[in-house]
């Protein structure tokens, strides 16, 4: 993992106070970085349940 990654990977980690949880949310915002550059981003909505997916979100954004 570079110095990048780590300073990441230690924020996400102090955030949501779980180092696997945080590679997990990590990883997912890797992946949704990847579907923009290759194709359409995903909606909003795509977002917000992968979220709640992950226990990031319990309802819809106001």
């Amino acid at each position: 993992m570079g110095d990048a990654e780590q300073r990441w990977q230690r924020m996400l980690t102090a955030e949501l106070g779980d180092p696997v949880r945080a590679r997990l949310v990590r990883l997912v915002g890797d992946g949704l970085f990847l579907a923009a550059l290759t194709g359409p981003p995903p909606t909003s909505g795509e977002v917000e349940e992968l979220l709640r997916h992950l226990g990031l979100r319990t309802a819809a954004p106001i």
